[in-house]
């Protein structure tokens, strides 16, 4: 499947929603784009990492694919995640490729930050949006969704300019009205508990449990829900405890990460804390000018210029662990505390063990903040929990709920890694140094052939510029230098030996040929005594092609290794292309050589803590746990209920909807409350696939020399349109066809200014000036009573009221009295009756007078107007 994706839209940053997307990058052929927001991409990657490690420090890895366990490396998660395009709310997007045409842009989703609904818009296929785990609700660091209208977005709900998110706003008319909607309803049938009972049902069991002296365990996600929490708790410490007298803990690896990541994503959140981050870094400025004005940082002033303001996320009663023996260090286990730990469904990591270690005790509690997935422990004792409420209270019924006392046994698989001891040790560090003896043998002989094969290249090249030499020394003495190469006749008629004779004259002297190739002249070799004596006028014939080799050496008789010094200037050269120069570099290139900076940095670190890590080995054991402590649940998933959902999808009224996730019962419960918004509803189970749309017939022409002239383009949605009357022509040089006015529309647009006059008065005329019938007007768009009453009241000052379904009454005539008299007499005409009859079909009744043209006037507004 992964090979034939064509586009990767990630929601949020929790497992459930990006957990395979680095595994299939790199193991199962996902090429495609990865579009999320800048908050989705950085905290889903510290998430995934988080959960990388947890596995990685108790299962072997390598292996856990044949037990169904994706997990990628830490290399593949920064290489995936590297390769995410990072957008901003609302910023229209072109993408490329296979989905060449299409638009997308991002809108708030809410739940977490930088959460996303993904609107997708084709020019043939429409607008498709995507709004998964969505929470129309405000919360202390994000706002709600952006589905739901605000103050600074256009409603499409009269009465105001908009309403509130979470307030029962209107919706955004960016996203209204989608051709198909995908939307999750997994609480279809439920009703949350208002946020101020929630938060205080939290606060009220941390608060008992740790004045009686006990411990709280809280699984939590590692960045999604966990920031909202740390808020909350937060306050609730500096409130309750500000001494620190109650230590809150926080085992995550990745924990102090996330929380510096959070405080650089400030504009992602709220928008009173956006703007108090601004402000707060105009502060810092401006308290640093004036401390170095005032005598420098050296004293007092000095610090207070640099101390950074209070943000909400310093967390100043937070104390982050990276594993459970650094808590263990530093705090007693029977020391009271509330502890939060990763992961949120106990099946691994710190917190199974946490709880593997508190379940005994009769007054620790375990605070659930999610249900958990079906067969983890967390949804074990949540099953615990439910099964122990009143009817009334149990969850999905608008309540929040009470803690129970869990009496019952559970087998826990607890999974480790420990140091070797002993002989496994000694063995193991055996293995390791024959096998590091191996591999240093095996570099030395590569390193040895390759210093050969260079020296072989560099003799070569040595040989070449001294048989230069020679071939130059013997055409000097020979005339004019020139190489003659006997023909196959002269060779076989014995003109060999012939040519010996006369090699001094140079001029006339034939050179021998052989049936091998030789280097250089090899007609004669001097003596290397000169040319004196008895022998010294004899010319030596070379009897075989022998090449002696030489090696470079420098003064002190040591090999010249070259190939280690270009080695080592390419390496240089491709540091200095890394690191780059910031006069020569653009922001974006840059901002590239950083990051790979910062990636071969973290892999060289883990590189280090890999080889000095203590050999270890992989152990499980399985425990019987008698479980008598005490279980909660707060729900603080910061998702909307089904009020929201029945209340928000009529508003969107999408042409087509999809309904995915939930269980039966709420696939049953949402497709009986939508059946009449749609007939195009679809509710599929989990593998099922669903045909939606059709095929559509879209063509390339380009457009004719004065085309556009003539038109009268009307706005519609994110596009221009207008009606004409053209051909199509196909030229000879191109394979794309032209689109040309018309004969009879192109004179008629050359000659509209001249024949405006008579055009007036052949209309007067009637149908006797003309035999030709009028084309009639069309108008594109959906009419909304509604938006319509909005309309009125902001541009005409005209009163209307709904009569029933489909009818809407405007003018003062429709609420009588005085206004209605007023009216009268100002000629407005009485009261105006739209009405939508059908598919299509507008009837606007009334007597003629203003208020009817002005109603008209605002029905035609409210579509792009296309004259024939």
């Amino acid at each position: 499947l992964a090979p034939s994706i064509d586009l990767v839209l990630l929601c949020h940053s929790t497992l459930s929603h990006l957990g395979l997307y680095a595994y299939a990058r790199a193991n199962w052929g996902l090429v495609a784009p990865c579009y999320a927001t800048l908050p989705v991409a950085t905290m889903g990657r510290l998430t995934t990492l988080e959960a990388v490690q947890s596995l990685n420090g108790e299962m072997d890895v390598a292996k856990s694919a044949s037990e169904r366990q994706y997990i990628p490396t830490a290399e593949q998660v920064d290489t995936a995640f590297d390769d995410i395009v990072t957008l901003r709310y609302s910023q229209p997007t072109q993408l490329e490729g296979k989905c060449a045409g299409l638009t997308l842009t991002a809108y708030g989703a809410g739940h977490t930050l930088g959460g996303a609904i993904w609107k997708l818009r084709s020019p043939s296929s429409g607008t498709l949006l995507i709004a998964l785990d969505w929470n129309h609700t405000r919360e202390r660091h994000i706002d709600g969704t952006a589905l739901v209208a605000t103050a600074s977005t256009p409603s499409s709900i009269p009465g105001g300019p908009s309403g509130a998110a979470g307030e029962g706003g209107g919706v955004m008319e960016a996203v209204r009205r989608p051709d198909l909607l995908i939307t999750s309803i997994s609480r279809a049938t439920h009703i949350n508990a208002r946020r101020k009972d929630r938060d205080a049902a939290l606060v009220d069991v941390i608060h008992n449990t740790i004045r009686s002296g006990r411990s709280v365990l809280m699984p939590v996600d590692a960045s999604a829900r966990l920031l909202e929490l740390l808020v909350l708790l937060d306050q609730h410490w500096a409130y309750a405890y500000p001494t620190a007298r109650f230590p809150l803990c926080l085992v995550s690896a990745t924990g102090r990460e996330v929380i510096e990541r959070a405080r650089t994503l400030m504009e992602w959140m709220t928008k009173q804390w956006a703007t108090k981050g601004k402000e707060g870094d105009d502060n810092t400025d401006d308290r640093a000018n004036k401390g170095r004005k005032a005598g420098g940082s050296g004293g007092r002033g000095g610090q207070a210029a640099h101390q950074a303001p209070s943000s909400p996320l310093d967390f100043k009663y937070l104390r982050v662990f990276s594993s459970m023996k650094a808590m263990d260090d530093v705090l007693a286990q029977s020391d009271a505390k509330l502890v939060l730990a990763w992961p949120p469904s106990m099946a691994y990591g710190p917190s199974r063990k946490l709880f593997a270690r508190m379940a005994s005790s009769e007054r620790d509690v375990v605070l659930l903040t999610s249900m958990g997935e079906p067969g983890t422990l967390t949804r074990w004792l949540w099953n615990h929990w439910e099964g122990g409420q009143d009817q009334g209270d149990k969850w999905g019924r608008g309540k929040v709920g009470k803690p129970i006392d869990v009496r019952d046994e559970v087998e826990v698989e607890i999974k480790s890694k420990v140091f070797l001891e002993g002989d496994e040790l000694q063995a193991h560090l055996d293995a390791q140094r024959i096998a590091k003896e191996k591999a240093e043998q095996q570099r030395a002989l590569l390193a040895r052939s390759h210093r050969r094969l260079e020296a072989d290249e560099e003799d070569v090249d040595s040989d070449d510029s001294d048989s230069e030499g020679e071939s130059i020394d013997d055409g000097e003495g020979g005339g004019d230098g020139q190489q003659k190469v006997l023909s196959s006749s002269k060779m076989l008629n014995g003109d060999v030996m012939g040519g010996a004779g006369d090699g001094e004259g140079g001029a006339g002297g034939d050179e021998l040929s052989f049936d091998i190739y030789l280097k250089g002249n090899a007609q004669r070799a001097t003596s290397f005594f000169g040319s004196s004596g008895a022998s010294g006028g004899l010319q030596r014939f070379r009897m075989f092609p022998l090449v002696e080799k030489r090696k470079r050496v420098d003064a002190y008789g040591e090999t010249l290794d070259v190939g280690r010094w270009l080695s080592r200037r390419r390496e240089l050269e491709a540091e200095a292309k890394i690191n780059g120069d910031g006069a020569n570099l653009n922001p974006e290139a840059a901002a590239a050589a950083a990051k790979r900076r910062k990636m071969q940095e973290d892999k060289e670190a883990r590189e280090r803590r890999e080889q000095e890590e203590k050999p270890s080995k992989f152990v499980s054991e399985t425990r019987t746990i008698h479980v008598s402590c005490k279980v909660s649940f707060v729900d603080m998933d910061g998702l909307g209920d089904g009020r929201a959902l029945k209340e928000l999808l009529p508003r969107l009224h999408p042409r087509r909807l999809v309904l995915v996730g939930g269980d039966q019962n709420e696939r049953l419960e949402m497709t009986k409350s939508m059946q009449g918004m749609t007939k195009d509803l679809f509710a599929p189970i989990q593998g099922e696939r669903v045909q939606i749309g059709e095929f559509t017939a879209s063509f390339t022409v380009h457009l004719g020399e004065g085309l556009l002239a003539g038109l009268d383009l009307s706005s519609f949605d994110d596009y221009q349109i207008a009606r004409l009357k053209a051909r199509v022509r196909y030229g000879v040089e191109s394979n794309v066809p032209t689109l040309e006015l018309d004969a009879s529309s192109n004179s008629a647009v050359e000659t509209a200014e001249n024949e405006h006059e008579e055009e007036a008065s052949s209309s007067a005329n009637g149908a006797d000036a003309t035999g030709s019938e009028a084309t009639k007007t069309l108008f594109i768009g959906d009419l909304r009573l509604s938006s319509l009453k909005a309309a009125l009241a902001r541009t005409h000052r005209m009163p209307s009221e709904f009569a029933g379904e489909g009818t809407l009454v405007c003018g003062a005539d429709a609420f009588g009295g005085s206004s209605s008299k007023q009216a009268q007499d100002s000629g407005e005409g009485g009261a105006v009756r739209v009405q939508k009859s059908g598919e299509g079909q507008i009837i606007i009744e009334g007597n003629v007078g203003k208020g009817f043209y002005k109603v008209r006037n605002a029905v035609y507004d409210l579509h792009a107007k296309v004259d024939g």
